[in-house]
């Protein structure tokens, strides 16, 4: 039997993706669809003690949430412990296969947490005995400005010098004068929304990143406002130090390097005759699939081109078009249409490319004004970043687990993921780097950065990382992707429960990430912004009279 019904027309008062009892029946809801289950014997009685044993943990959660008494936590233990007891009694542990008929309640991995195991052993959890959750305290008053500066950094996620004010009481602008060098206006951010307040970053966030970048827009922008000369002053005293010419290793094929520089050790070393130096061209063109180095115009015959700098087989011209694209020369015999490596051709025609490889390490730096003129380059491009140190001590995490202790390293983690937007936890393993991403997507969600996380996981841990989860943050809305729920059959019903549920996280197996599509419409979008980009270089291209060889195969590209 079954029944759809809404909230407006009954007291059905059952939470999205869980079961329920109204009337003495057992309901579940599906989306919204309220349908009766019709189970019997052994089912039946496991599922009406779950759902009793639920009522428990969500009343023990909630009181910790509301920073309870200690002696109203114990009673909400106390109850807690006599209703698992006695479901363990009468039908073993709630992890056992045989309480798998719960499987599809939102709320299975939060009683699952209720036990863990230890050696094969499964045990009680923290939450029988201690106080698990960390209650959201709020701060309404501090003292200083610095205290303030924290505070906000915990709640807001930023600089909010209107919400450090009603702290402390005190002014803005006797907030940026105590905190002096601790916080630093960002122009960009001003010149783009006028607004001075909500333009303030630590001093963390301010003297990191490309750091050269930020100093040509303070010096532009201090012409019209003066203030931002003390931003300069700063900035000038955390620009990485020049790397030398001899420190920088250069290859030949790096597309930092100009063309012409290329050219000009073509012609020096290989000597062709005047029409080539002429007519020699050689660019880096995006867009035209492999190889976007070309070599045009070159001379195919003589001595240099053939002999001492290339072979008959591959000349100098081809050999240095594919030494600029990181290929490893290859002489092939054609053999009943078939391509066949000729061993002795190809140990020639490589030994010419190390040859060629070591003329151009030789000349690329022997003149003083080119080796300038290409230090500065470098530096410009690579040495421009200054590293952004993370410090997560200040991090509350209101609604953790206030046993589970973070180690700092994981703390900065955190904070590195809040402030970053992405970030790579190259931890060994045991460091806790599952803590540190649980911790993290709880913030990003309470901060109102993301509004839904996902964690894609390997296939064997996703359970783990479900108990993981609710061990942290006891009361967490998460849901746990199980294999068969990404059978093809049960796909796109829980495709649509992770859109419309209200969860703090969704953990899934690689395999089952790989089989949600993109969207057709994101596809079209990512496609449009490629051609767009192409359309765009292929107009620049015909504009700077580039080879109409290069155009057709951009062109080609596009469609």
């Amino acid at each position: 039997e079954e029944i759809s019904v809404t909230s407006e027309e009954t007291d059905f008062n059952i939470k999205n993706f869980t079961y329920g009892i109204v009337n003495n029946e057992i309901y579940y809801n599906d989306n919204g669809k309220i349908e009766k289950q019709v189970l019997t014997g052994l089912k039946r009685e496991r599922t009406e003690h779950l759902i009793e044993l639920r009522k428990f943990i969500r009343n023990t959660i909630d009181i910790q949430l509301d920073n309870c008494s200690d002696s109203e936590l114990l009673e909400a233990q106390s109850e807690l412990l006599n209703a698992y007891e006695d479901f363990v009694k009468k039908y073993g542990y709630i992890n056992s296969k045989a309480n798998n008929v719960f499987k599809s309640d939102g709320d299975y991995p939060l009683l699952c947490s209720l036990e863990k195991n230890v050696n094969g052993q499964y045990e009680k959890a923290d939450i029988f005995f201690k106080r698990t959750i960390k209650a959201d305290v709020p701060v309404y008053h501090v003292e200083t400005a610095e205290e303030a500066l924290i505070v906000s950094l915990d709640y807001r996620g930023k600089v909010d010098l209107g919400y450090m004010s009603s702290l402390t009481g005190d002014d803005k602008g006797k907030l940026i004068s105590d905190l002096k060098d601790k916080i630093f206006i960002n122009p960009q951010k001003f010149m783009k929304n006028g607004d001075k307040y909500s333009s303030y970053e630590t001093a963390e966030e301010y003297l990191s990143g490309n750091v050269k970048e930020k100093l040509r827009t303070v010096l532009k922008v201090s012409e019209k406002y003066p203030e931002f000369k003390k931003n300069a002053a700063v900035l000038q005293g955390v620009i990485p130090e020049d790397i030398k010419a001899g420190d920088i290793d250069v290859k030949l094929g790096a597309t930092w390097i100009p063309s012409e520089y290329i050219r000009q050790v073509a012609i020096e070393t290989f000597n062709p005759n005047d029409v080539t130096k002429d007519r020699l061209s050689i660019n880096y063109y995006d867009y035209i699939g492999a190889g976007n180095w070309k070599v045009e115009n070159n001379q195919r015959y003589g001595m240099e081109t053939t002999s001492i700098w290339g072979t008959k087989r591959y000349n100098a011209y081809q050999i240095l078009e594919s030494t600029l694209n990181f290929k490893t020369v290859r002489v092939y015999d054609t053999v009943d249409e078939k391509r066949i490596l000729n061993p002795k051709e190809t140990i020639l025609a490589q030994e010419k490319q190390e040859k060629i490889k070591n003329a151009f390490s030789e000349w690329i730096f022997k003149n003083p004004e080119r080796r300038n003129h290409l230090a500065r380059i470098y530096n410009e491009r690579f040495n421009n970043i200054r590293l952004r140190t993370y410090d997560g001590s200040s991090l509350n995490l209101p609604g953790s687990n206030p046993i589970i202790k973070l180690r700092p390293h994981q703390l900065n983690g955190v904070s590195r993921i809040i402030n970053n937007g992405n970030a790579l936890l190259g931890h060994v393993v045991g460091a806790g780097k599952t803590y540190t991403m649980i911790a993290a997507g709880m913030e990003l969600r309470r901060l109102g950065i993301s509004k839904k996380n996902m964690y894609v996981v390997p296939n064997h841990l996703v359970e783990q990382w479900g108990q993981d989860f609710m061990e942290l943050y006891p009361a967490a809305n998460i849901l746990v992707a199980t294999k068969k729920d990404f059978e093809k059959q049960n796909r796109k019903k829980f495709v649509s429960r992770i859109a419309t549920g209200d969860y703090d996280a969704v953990i899934i197996a690689h395999s089952s990430f790989e089989k949600v599509p993109i969207s057709k419409e994101r596809q079209e979008k990512l496609i449009k912004k490629e051609i767009d980009e192409i359309t765009d270089y292929i107009a620049k291209t015909k504009a700077q009279g580039g080879q109409s060889w290069s155009v057709k195969q951009m062109e080609a590209t596009s469609k």
